[in-house]
């Protein structure tokens, strides 16, 4: 890969900006075969996207750093890995449901659904 570096920051910036140029202009509603079935690339990055919503979260509790987790994008992940029903838990996914306190943001919700301690 061109401009490959050991800076774990610049390397992750490269990365995504590979990634922003490869989607640029791609046909999104493209379909596909995936393990969840047929379905557009769009509804693909759908049904992964909570994945590393979930892992940042976890690398930011065990490196004790805060992390603000984006209310909107808590939400939808929500939505997202609720319409799986309970295939993410049988496929050890997801850990067991912990409950999160009445009138719980989003992010506590989605954390709290997925199996973390929010």
């Amino acid at each position: 890969m061109a401009g490959e570096t050991d800076d774990p920051a610049a390397r992750w910036i490269e990365t995504r900006d590979g990634i922003a140029e490869a989607l640029d202009g791609a046909d999104l509603a493209a379909e596909g075969q995936y393990w969840f079935g047929p379905m557009s690339f769009e509804d693909f990055v759908g049904m992964v996207q909570w994945d590393p919503l979930t892992h940042s979260w976890d690398l930011s509790q065990s490196a004790g750093i805060a992390v603000e987790l984006p209310e909107d994008l808590c939400e939808s992940s929500l939505a997202r890995v609720k319409s799986l029903g309970d295939i993410p838990r049988k496929w050890k996914l997801i850990s067991d449901e912990v409950p999160v306190p009445e009138g719980a943001t989003a992010a506590q919700r989605y954390l709290g659904y997925v199996g973390r301690q929010p």
